[in-house]
Formats: structure tokens, sequence, C-alpha cells
């Protein structure tokens, strides 16, 4: 639905374990292909200190990773699949099924603190808490932490596709 999302009580500043203000990665298996806005997951401050995904709207991957939006420069056409962005010192990236669609930045912000607002799934968080910017999706998966290789990445896409088609819940 349009208004439904998942409070994870996963705060980045508060809880992360090997994620830090320069090497943080959020990714978002979506199951059905919209071309909306919104996002799939997000510790949203309303500062330079955010982790968010939009996979696809405006056939572009959208993202905060500690900095301003960055969008990828690539066109995706389809947001089905597991759309992950990452920042590893001041390069960002962007990754779309295990494969690298772009390299992005520095933007013209970037904050090297963790996010502490709390990782909503479907929807971002206000600096109140309260759920906004909500993505009419289906997430079959979301993870947040450090940053991935791009051997990682693809092992990551291949399990998670492993274990979506055992249950059939594949794209």
């Amino acid at each position: 639905g349009t208004t439904q999302y998942i409070n994870t009580g996963f705060s980045p500043s508060t809880h992360a374990v090997a994620m830090t203000g320069t090497s943080l990665r959020i990714a978002a298996y979506e199951r059905v292909n919209l071309a909306s806005s919104g996002v799939a997951a997000a510790s949203f401050n309303f500062s330079s200190t955010n982790l968010s995904v939009t996979p696809r709207a405006s056939d572009r991957i959208f993202a905060r990773i500690n900095s301003d939006v960055l969008q990828t420069a690539a066109t995706v056409t389809d947001s089905r699949g597991l759309t992950a962005v990452q920042r590893s010192a001041s390069v960002y990236a962007s990754y779309k099924n295990g494969s690298l669609v772009a390299f992005v930045g520095p933007p013209a912000s970037e904050a090297s603190s963790l996010p502490w607002a709390i990782l909503f799934i479907g929807a971002s968080s206000s600096n109140a808490g309260t759920p906004m910017t909500f993505r009419a999706g289906s997430e079959g998966f979301v993870c947040a932490g450090a940053s991935f290789s791009a051997a990682q990445e693809l092992a990551q896409y291949n399990n998670v596709q492993a274990f979506a088609t055992a249950v059939g819940a594949q794209v």
C-alpha cells in the first residue's frame, strides 16, 4: 500500500557495527517495477547525514549516502531486483543485480558521521520520527552496513536471488 512501512528500530549512529560515516551501504530487493518516487528504505535526518535508496525514479537510481541527493548517470528502466548504493571514502557507487551501474560523486556535501534517524522500510523517517516519502513497493529484502567490494555485491545478489527463487518470490 501507499502508507505502509516498517520501523526497524535501527539507528545507524547507535546500532552500527562495521558501518562508519565514510563506509556505508544500503540495498533493497524490490519485487514490483515502480517508476515513482518515494524510498525503498531510509534513515533520513534532513541534513547531509542520511542513508536512503530509491531503486527507480525518473529512470534513475536515487540515493542519499551521508550526502545530498545523488542519482546515477545510467538509465534504469526496471526497479525490480537488488539495488545497492554505497560510499567508500569519497567514492560513491550504484549496483543493480550485482553489477556496477555507475560510480557517482562526490556530491556537493558529504558528512562523516552516521545518521541517527531510525531506518524505515517503505518510507523515510522525519526528524520527529514520523514516516514520509512512502514507496508503494514490495520490498523483499533490505540491508544496511559497511560498503562492499564488487565481488561481495555479486555474491549477495546471487544469494538473495537463490533464496527468492527457492521460496517463489524471485523477480
